[in-house]
């Protein structure tokens, strides 16, 4: 029986980087690890580069047993848990304050969430915003800087994407779509939203401190709360875990699950030097612990566009010598 779960973001490597960033790495407890793991499961999503969700998220969703798709997942409903707020049966939305920057010739995802230099800032932009998306039986919830939730009866079927999924890319595809006349409402809104913080003074400011300008909003975590499966029991919130497992423990009974995303930041950075010192931390304070105990662990290795699980058990002095005598390099586990 597994007896704690283990999900680690961005620490999968396309093949054509994987030996250099992992040139010269050592890594004992993790290489332990994988030597006491059999051969892992991939997740063989349908549609590899176009998931509106990220590997890691859907891993976590999918421990919970929370609905998960090709087509997205609704975290708006399990950040609002988080956050203290009732979710009810209706379709909600996020929205995050962006700032969209032109390419040759397209548009970019540049920066979500931003940092704010005065929390009146955002406020003043919120209440813009608040101001448009309530028309018409709309509502908005602005009460922290880096998500705003709103719901609005005709946006039912409209699909959304992760900004992680389009942060410095060409947003088209990663855009809201699915339901065309949910889509059409959102970008006339999105573009009423746009043109009243153009030249805003907030933003003016935010110029003058070369600071990226609130430009749009990005739409995610469309949908509904799901009902949560039978002997579904209310447990003490860990307040210190993200904000979606925060989450889903509301939603759902508590699982031990650790979710590790400290790679995450420099691995979007292509940070190929802070990714390997952080990889070197953990392996210090959490692999190698875990490879001197006997503890049966569920391991998910995640990367950009897909997951693999494996199941660890204690072996043998003669198991471990023999594994340890025919396992492939880091890079072939870590290099997908």
């Amino acid at each position: 029986m597994t007896d704690m779960q283990l999900i680690l973001s961005d620490i999968l490597l396309p093949k054509d980087i994987a030996a250099s960033w992992l040139q010269g790495l050592s890594l004992p407890g993790l290489e332990t690890l994988m030597q006491r793991s059999g051969r892992g499961q991939n997740e063989t999503p349908v549609a590899p580069e176009f998931q509106r969700t990220s590997p890691d998220i859907r891993a976590l969703l999918r421990h919970y047993a929370y609905p998960v798709s090709a087509q997205g997942a609704a975290l708006a409903p399990l950040l609002m848990l988080a956050d203290g707020l009732n979710p009810g049966k209706q379709v909600w939305h996020v929205l995050s304050p962006a700032h969209y920057a032109l390419a040759r010739d397209h548009v970019v995802l540049g920066q979500t969430p931003l940092s704010w230099e005065h929390e009146q800032d955002w406020q003043v932009l919120a209440q813009i915003a608040r101001d448009i998306f309530s028309v018409e039986g709309g509502q908005l919830i602005a009460q922290h800087p880096d998500r705003w939730y709103w719901q609005h009866p005709e946006t039912e079927g409209l699909l959304s994407s992760m900004p992680q999924r389009a942060l410095g890319r060409n947003v088209d595809i990663w855009m809201p779509g699915g339901n065309d006349q949910a889509a059409r409402l959102w970008r006339r809104l999105h573009n009423e939203l746009q043109m009243s913080w153009h030249e805003h003074d907030v933003n003016k400011k935010r110029e003058q401190q070369d600071l990226p300008v609130a430009n749009g909003v990005w739409l995610y975590g469309s949908g509904t709360l799901p009902e949560a499966p039978t002997g579904t029991h209310a447990v003490p919130v860990n307040t210190s875990l993200t904000l979606i497992q925060q989450g889903l423990q509301h939603w759902h009974k508590l699982h031990d699950i650790q979710f590790i995303t400290d790679l995450s930041q420099a691995y979007a950075q292509q940070d190929a030097q802070g990714w390997r010192t952080i990889l070197q931390r953990l392996d210090l304070d959490l692999f190698q612990p875990l490879a001197q105990s006997s503890e049966h662990l569920g391991l998910t290795l995640c990367g950009e566009y897909t997951y693999f699980q494996y199941s660890l058990t204690a072996y043998g002095s003669w198991q471990h010598w023999f594994k340890r005598w025919r396992q492939p390099h880091l890079a072939d586990w870590l290099g997908i």
